[in-house]
């Protein structure tokens, strides 16, 4: 979720498939949203359950990188 940063294009081209379907069609949305000029709260009122998927799955990865950095590491064997 954090490698997202920097060039858009990039980014989707390597993580898109790791995305549900829904997140990946609201995360295409955002885009046009933006290439049309419109901000967050105008594309969500345009299409509410494309943008919903996309703050959910964001929720789900805080919520999982936060377990991760709560969780012990394990030392590396080496």
């Amino acid at each position: 979720m954090r490698s997202c940063r920097g060039e858009p294009r990039d980014c989707l081209g390597r993580y898109a498939p790791l995305m549900p379907e829904a997140t990946r069609d609201g995360v295409q949305a955002m885009i046009e949203g933006h290439r049309l000029g419109l901000d967050f709260d105008a594309l969500r009122e345009e299409a509410p359950d494309t943008i919903a998927a996309v703050i959910e799955w964001s929720e789900q990865m805080r919520r999982s990188a936060a377990a991760s950095a709560k969780r012990p590491q394990r030392p590396q064997r080496g």
